[in-house]
């Protein structure tokens, strides 16, 4: 990897954690509405979006402590959107401490000094280069990624949601999509049922890079039309591993 590309990687990363403090914001105030008001009171799948995305990007940069509360305060907001009435009230206390957890973490994370990236190029396997859509609504993550596949010959189309990930492919044409599966407007499920339906004439494969980790979550990815799925963090080899797949399959 060559110095220029390893600045810009540290700078994004530096950038990841100045912004994490405007997050914390963001989700402790929807979690003070529903202590206060209740669920009908908060967007509760913004809400939950708010959190699954610091679940990925804190994996994504190395900020396992982050990634490991939010990703508790996520499920238990899950269980709730999906709960009977009479177990709120627990829940919502279950929030609560995860969200006070989050805060320390967050906050010891976004005064630590930023480390250097340590990446080296990988040449297992001989890929060739391919016009890639990449669809997801956190920024850091998906511009991690961007230089990650640019850096290995690629060119990269990015969407922020699923229905700018339809309005690309259509305009594009790209030979591989990889996305998260929860985005705002349109999900990542939904726009890759549409993206199958799109090009019935030839094999794009779909890659679902996301935070989830329940079992029916993944099984759902597959479902609806992915053909492969990384759990984020993402290992970067692995990554290389499965496009080198894709391709032998294409051909």
């Amino acid at each position: 990897m060559n110095e220029e590309f390893l600045k810009k990687l540290q700078e994004l990363k530096q950038q990841y954690v100045n912004s994490l403090p405007d997050l914390l914001e963001q989700i402790k105030a929807d979690t003070n509405v529903l202590v206060s008001s209740g669920m009908n009171a908060v967007d509760m799948d913004e809400y939950y979006r708010l959190t699954h995305s610091l679940t990925g990007s804190g994996a994504t940069y190395g900020f396992h402590e982050v990634s490991d509360c939010s990703r508790k305060m996520e499920n238990s907001i899950k269980e709730l959107m999906e709960a009977e009435p009479g177990h709120h009230e627990q829940l919502i206390g279950d929030i609560l401490v995860f969200c006070s957890l989050l805060e320390q973490t967050v906050n010891e994370a976004a005064n630590s000094d930023v480390e250097i990236e340590k990446v080296t190029q990988d040449n297992q396997f001989k890929i060739d280069p391919w016009k890639i859509l990449l669809a997801d609504d956190d920024r850091f993550s998906r511009e991690q990624l961007a230089m990650l596949l640019e850096s290995n010959g690629h060119t990269v189309i990015q969407a922020v949601d699923g229905l700018e990930a339809i309005e690309k492919f259509g305009l594009e044409k790209p030979d591989l999509v990889i996305m998260d599966a929860v985005m705002p407007r349109m999900n990542g499920l939904d726009s890759a049922k549409r993206i199958k339906a799109e090009s019935e004439d030839r094999f794009v494969p779909i890659i679902f890079l996301t935070a989830l980790e329940r079992e029916d979550d993944l099984v759902e990815c597959i479902r609806c039309g992915g053909d492969d799925f990384i759990v984020k963090p993402f290992n970067r080899a692995i990554l290389l591993a499965r496009i080198f797949s894709m391709q032998r399959i294409q051909k």
